[in-house]
């Protein structure tokens, strides 16, 4: 009777154990990738962030240190100017590079 109970309650099988640990480890597998994929795409990110904001510095400087003569500047540049004495075009441009720092410092992972 004892032999009968255990053949019934299947305990020698251990194939769907290993089917299940298997599926398991799919899984497991599966969702790593799916994360890598996710870094991966978020440090390109992080990274394609700051090469813009080094491109907008560099744009600001060079339209300052390379307008001497107003007269040949073209109207984009003028306009771009005049929003920098205004105080528009920095402050709006600090503005989000503080808003981009503060938000990255409060996601930061680990």
């Amino acid at each position: 009777m004892l032999i009968k109970k255990l053949k019934e309650s299947k305990l020698d099988e251990t194939s769907e154990l290993t089917n299940q640990t298997m599926n398991f480890k799919s899984i497991v597998s599966k969702v790593e990738s799916m994360m890598k994929k996710i870094w991966e795409d978020l440090t390109k990110s992080i990274n394609e962030i700051y090469d813009i904001i080094e491109h907008e510095n560099k744009s600001y400087i060079n339209l300052i240190n390379d307008n001497i003569n107003l007269a040949e500047s073209s109207y984009t540049d003028l306009e771009k100017l005049v929003q920098i004495i205004e105080g528009n075009s920095l402050n709006q441009c600090n503005t989000q590079k503080i808003s981009i720092w503060q938000t990255q410092k409060g996601q930061r992972i680990g």
